[in-house]
């Protein structure tokens, strides 16, 4: 009796059209290294050494591993980029990770760089931003279901930033410019959607102009939010020592400045998208984290008393030795809806299309007659390309894409609430 039961409970989810969702979770990093793989006068082989900093990295990223790993303050040799993976991450963890091209249009002499883990997501696009000082890295991941072929897709747009330093007004209308010059390239060259900025923002208030712009932007649509929404000055601020990142030391004169933990420069921010979870990614509620940090620490450094026991003591002394930064983490989920998902039909799913496309796209069915139905056609990028709207009947559904250039695109087809994802080439 229960398994009939059972199955006519599946007979009606098909029937229906219901489908049940998977969720799965990626964590996400922004930690300023500390002049990886860069030598300069006060940071050293002797005080900065790439071994050394491996090993501390091992400790870290062992203790809290992430799926999405942004790291500003990395030296701009490829070599570098690549040990990341090789000496840190595939020594730690079966996971197969890869990382963002190297690219540094402003030359200078650090640089950002994405490491993600690819048994969840890959790598569709890259793109710089703004050039002002350092380099504004835009890198567009795409989420990995089972069942790629047939699963919704997912984009998320990591933005990787690491700000002008300093406290004068040359710095601060610098900060602004890099802000603006940033989500102007979004607004001229993407869609509102799942976007996190990420970085060493080097900013001690909420009221100066770049976080004015950065939260409070004339463009609704493009505007960030703190997912733990701590606004106000956080210079030594005891209210916000929770999100204090910098300096994890008291004393500087070597590689690390001192002044200990009183300022809150390093940021995770997102996107409207992905605090309401409009688009399939939504921000775990809780998960923002400032890694090593206990509330106590106030111009103290990460050593100090009292016991820091936010965290192992390892992972304490590795946060305290490697950089005077600390890491930033949260989590997002993904609503992943798999390869069952059911369309209204008479018996069975039929539902093929072309492939490789010249100038028409064919698609043939057997969905019921009379469902309304919207096609969208996406260039890997995120950009919508093509568009249809349209009621189903006995005839395939003819869709001309002959002005779109060669290559691969995404084809959406909505019916109802649920839809299909598809690749296509386009030749």
């Amino acid at each position: 009796m229960l398994k009939k039961t059972f199955l006519i409970f599946l007979f009606l989810i098909s029937l229906t059209g219901f489908s049940l969702k998977a969720q799965d979770t990626l964590r996400v990093m922004v930690y300023n290294l500390l002049f990886y793989g860069q030598f300069t006068s006060f940071c050293t082989p002797q005080n900065n050494h790439p071994n050394d900093k491996d090993a501390y990295l091992r400790t870290i990223l062992a203790h809290d591993l992430p799926d999405i790993f942004v790291v500003n303050e990395m030296g701009t040799s490829p070599a570098y980029h690549q040990r990341i993976i090789d000496s840190v991450l595939h020594k730690i963890t079966n996971r197969h990770y890869a990382r963002a091209e190297s690219q540094n249009i402003a030359n200078s002499n650090i640089m950002n760089m994405m490491y993600f883990n690819t048994e969840k997501l890959r790598l569709h696009s890259q793109h710089i931003i703004s050039v002002i000082l350092r380099d504004i890295d835009l890198y567009t991941l795409y989420y990995k279901s089972p069942d790629l072929a047939y699963g919704d897709t997912v984009f998320i747009h990591c933005i990787a930033a690491h700000l002008k330093a300093g406290s004068s007004d040359g710095d601060q209308l610098t900060r602004l410019y890099q802000i603006n010059n940033s989500i102007s390239w979004l607004k001229n060259n993407l869609p509102p959607g799942n976007f996190l900025f990420m970085g060493d923002f080097n900013a001690k208030s909420v009221n100066e102009q770049a976080m004015q712009a950065l939260f409070y932007g004339p463009d609704a649509e493009y505007r960030f939010y703190d997912p733990v929404n701590q606004l106000g000055t956080w210079i030594n601020n005891p209210a916000f020592t929770m999100y204090h990142t910098q300096s994890t030391h008291t004393s500087g004169g070597d590689c690390h400045v001192g002044g200990g933990l009183d300022d809150r420069f390093d940021l995770i921010v997102a996107s409207a998208d992905i605090m309401q979870g409009n688009k399939k990614v939504s921000y775990v509620e809780g998960s923002y984290h400032t890694l090593g940090q206990d509330g106590l620490r106030l111009n103290k450094s990460l050593l100090d008393m009292p016991f820091n026991t936010s965290a192992p003591f390892e992972v304490i002394q590795a946060l305290y030795y490697n950089s005077d930064h600390l890491p930033v983490l949260l989590s997002l989920s993904i609503d992943q809806s798999p390869a069952s998902v059911r369309f209204p039909f008479d018996s069975g799913v039929a539902f093929s299309h072309n492939n490789p496309v010249t100038n028409q796209l064919i698609i043939h069915h057997n969905l019921l007659s009379g469902s309304a139905y919207n096609i969208e056609i996406y260039a890997t990028t995120g950009h919508l390309q093509n568009k249809m709207n349209g009621i189903t009947g006995n005839e395939p559904i003819t869709l001309n894409i002959g002005h779109l250039p060669a290559g691969v695109y995404i084809l959406e087809f909505k019916i109802q609430e649920h839809s299909r994802v598809f690749k296509i080439l386009k030749i």
